[in-house]
């Protein structure tokens, strides 16, 4: 390791201290260190995103600190550079930054000796007007109007499935089955399942209920009525028209997400989301 690029929250409690603590550690090691997109940062040098094809990414770490959603931004901007991903958590949940503040050196010394795997994960992109956008964990289209019902054509491979009366409707992920997917009813899956989820939102036909495919299928979305917007991640948000087709399918590389230990997912469930648990006894 060479280069550490940090891409922060600064709203986040004990971020300052957070970034003081790894320029230290990287001063001691001879590592540099840097700031991407960071407006707020002025003790770094600033690394614009389209400049990470500079680095060589088999000697470059991007640390996201911050809470879930910094680590989902940061995913998008550096994934087309195949950079590895090491998530900090200063948030509350963390379901994806499972490292704390509080272990930061010792993370970055696991790091450094190796001591770590790489867990791949898919994500999902579409292209509108000529720009390619990617969720790592859902793609969402839904009404632009609050509490107001639309209706989307849902298509799978070319072939239509069904028309959706709903406030909206999703494409997941595997990482996003326990995000807004599973908020709106939709299944879990195991981390490593080749699948996508389709889950309506609050649909008006109780029957028209989230479905899996294989995440090599493509979906397209098609608004029928009422004013929609796109979102990826709940943080890009596109204007979309009637009758526009929103193709949506598997991004040509994953995301490579910084492990420690191969961890139970039942076990992250049962910690973060109280699976097989009471939360009043907890």
């Amino acid at each position: 390791m060479k280069n550490i690029i940090l891409s922060v929250n600064y709203a986040k409690n004990n971020s300052e201290k957070t970034v003081n603590n790894v320029i230290n550690w990287a001063k001691k090691h001879s590592i540099k260190i840097y700031a991407l997109n960071g407006k707020e940062s002025k003790t770094l040098p600033i690394i614009n995103s389209e400049k990470l094809g500079e680095f060589n990414p088999d000697k470059t770490i991007v640390a996201s600190l911050g809470g879930d959603g910094t680590m989902l931004k940061t995913a998008r901007i550096i994934v087309p550079y195949n950079m590895r991903l090491f998530g900090i958590n200063l948030g509350s949940l963390g379901f994806l930054t499972q490292t704390r503040n509080d272990n930061i050196e010792q993370g970055f010394e696991k790091i450094l000796r190796g001591d770590y795997f790489i867990e791949e994960k898919d994500m999902i992109k579409t292209i509108k007007d000529g720009h390619t956008y990617t969720a790592v964990n859902e793609f969402t289209v839904y009404s632009s109007k609050v509490q107001r019902m639309i209706k989307i054509k849902v298509m799978i491979d070319g072939l239509e499935v069904s028309n959706v009366s709903a406030d909206g409707i999703i494409l997941s992920t595997a990482t996003g089955s326990t995000a807004y997917s599973m908020a709106a009813g939709g299944p879990v899956l195991f981390p490593g399942v080749n699948s996508f989820i389709i889950t309506p939102i609050c649909p008006h036909n109780l029957v028209q209920r989230p479905i899996v495919i294989n995440n090599d299928q493509i979906v397209t979305f098609i608004p029928i009525d009422g004013d929609c917007r796109l979102s990826a991640d709940s943080q890009e948000n596109l204007s979309l028209e009637i009758g526009e087709d929103i193709e949506l399918m598997k991004y040509e590389k994953n995301l490579k997400l910084i492990q420690f230990d191969k961890t139970s997912f039942i076990n992250v469930m049962r910690e973060k989301f109280f699976l097989g648990r009471d939360p009043r006894s907890c």
